[in-house]
Formats: C-alpha cells, sequence, structure tokens
C-alpha cells in the first residue's frame, strides 16, 4: 500500500511539472492586465537641513534613498516618492 502510494504522489508530481513545463503561460492565466514600472519623483536637501524640513519631507511620503558627501557645507540628502 505504502509503496503504491509512494507511485501515484510520484506520477502526480511529474505530471504537474510536465504540464507547468509544456504550458509556461499557466500560472498567469488567473491575471491578462498589464503591470507598469513604478515611477518615481526625486528631490534633493543639503545636509544642513534641520530635522523639521526632513521630517516635513517624510510627512509628505519622502523616503530618504541616499546620501552623497557627509561634509556639512556640501553634503546632499535623496529623497524619491512614488509619482502620484
Amino acid at each position: 500500500m505504502n509503496r503504491k502510494f509512494t507511485f501515484v504522489v510520484a506520477c502526480a508530481l511529474i505530471s504537474l511539472v510536465a504540464w507547468l513545463g509544456l504550458n509556461p503561460s499557466a500560472p498567469q492565466a488567473a491575471y491578462q492586465g498589464r503591470v507598469e514600472a513604478q515611477r518615481w519623483e526625486y528631490a534633493m536637501v543639503s545636509i544642513n537641513a534641520g530635522i523639521q524640513e526632513i521630517n516635513r519631507y517624510g510627512g509628505e511620503g519622502w523616503e530618504m534613498c541616499g546620501v552623497m558627501g557627509t561634509n556639512a557645507p556640501s553634503g546632499v540628502l535623496f529623497f524619491k516618492r512614488p509619482i502620484r
């Protein structure tokens, strides 16, 4: 009985793998819409900006995504957010 059950399960798995391999569109059949890439807008803020200004950007949906030059007079913080 155990050997027969193992054989049936193995056959079912092989059939499933073969069906997915021969029909690559099967997993996507449920979704027919077009997927578009996320578009972003960017902002640069001086590294000397106060915490209130940085918090304002966060409150408006901006996310800090980079820093260039950590020297106080010339450093820049980069922010991004999805285009609305």
